[in-house]
């Protein structure tokens, strides 16, 4: 979703990339109150899914279980509670592992978490890909996206 601020000359933070690097990235600023309006996202996916977690195949099942899916340090159960609301009898291991869910329920967990921080109506997000990224002769950072428009930055992440 696109903000419905006018887009700055040069954005104060751009973050390249569109899955969980740059939704929890996002998470963790809008956390500690940086202005949204600021940032501008570039990448042509769902943000928060990327390859890691996009992928809508029940098969295809988190690595790591589920207590260790945290993004908050300061609430490191929140997936665990979240999850625990799920009907998927095959997410716990019957050796006694713990539990591993699908990997589009770890998806639909960092959307909720993007939606709790209402995200996606600050940022700007441009549906496209960066093919190059320089430093201009003023010390930002211009972006050039695969259809042929420019973005200019203070700062990016490569996420």
């Amino acid at each position: 979703m696109t903000s419905p601020n006018p887009k700055p000359d040069a954005f104060p933070l751009a973050i390249i990339g569109d899955g969980y690097a740059a939704a929890v990235l996002l998470i963790h600023l809008a956390k500690h109150g940086f202005d949204l309006n600021q940032v501008v996202v570039i990448g042509k996916g769902q943000l928060g899914l990327g390859a890691a977690y996009g992928t809508e195949h029940p098969d295809f099942r988190l690595n790591v279980r589920d207590d260790l899916m945290i993004i908050d340090d300061d609430n490191p159960e929140d997936f665990v509670h979240w999850a625990s609301q799920l009907d998927d009898p095959n997410a716990v291991d019957p050796e006694g592992g713990g539990k591993f869910y699908q990997r589009r329920d770890f998806a639909r967990y960092v959307r909720h978490m993007l939606a709790k921080h209402d995200i996606e109506t600050f940022i700007t997000q441009i549906k496209a890909r960066a093919n190059r990224i320089a430093r201009g002769h003023n010390g930002n950072w211009i972006i050039s996206l695969d259809h042929g428009q420019k973005v200019t930055a203070k700062a990016a992440v490569l996420a």
